[in-house]
């Protein structure tokens, strides 16, 4: 193998070691965004979890309500977007692996709060509206106690 004879400056090594420590990160590295284990449960003992997936996917007695696929759906430009903006960040050491998916992971997280603020479709059946009317909730999708919105994280790991 033939080597390229290349000085290097003690700045220049630096920045070497820190640039190829950076890319040893990226594979295997990757952000969550939804609702994680650990997440709670509602008074009846069901947990935010399983709720989530019910409204998500939809059961035999309630229609789908996706608020995560459809949020990645409908931004899947914004999402390509930053990913490119943020992967030239890290190249040119403006910003680590962790920060880039530390900033998506906020993006997508804030996203999926705002779709499930929306009122997602399709609407609620007549008697669940008169329900949370009567329990002085508004009668919106996917928001009754908020614990559904609250529990909604993006988590980062890391590759080391």
């Amino acid at each position: 193998m033939i080597r390229p004879k290349i000085k290097i400056s003690e700045k220049g090594k630096d920045e070497w070691n820190r640039f190829r420590k950076e890319m040893g990160k990226v594979k295997g590295s990757h952000v969550t965004i939804g609702i994680h284990e650990g997440a709670g449960e509602y008074p009846d003992g069901v947990s935010v979890v399983q709720v989530g997936l019910w409204n998500e996917f939809g059961t035999e007695t309630s229609p789908a309500r996706s608020f995560i696929r459809s949020t990645i759906d409908e931004h899947m430009g914004d999402i390509n977007r930053w990913r490119v903006e943020l992967v030239k960040q890290v190249l040119a050491g403006k910003i680590t692996v962790d920060k880039a998916l530390e900033t998506i992971g906020f993006r997508l997280r804030e996203l999926v709060k705002n779709k499930i603020n929306s009122n997602v479709p399709p609407p609620n059946a007549p008697s669940t509206i008169a329900a949370k009317r009567h329990a002085g909730v508004a009668p919106r999708t996917l928001v009754e106690t908020t614990l559904l919105l609250r529990s909604i994280e993006y988590r980062v790991v890391i590759n080391e």
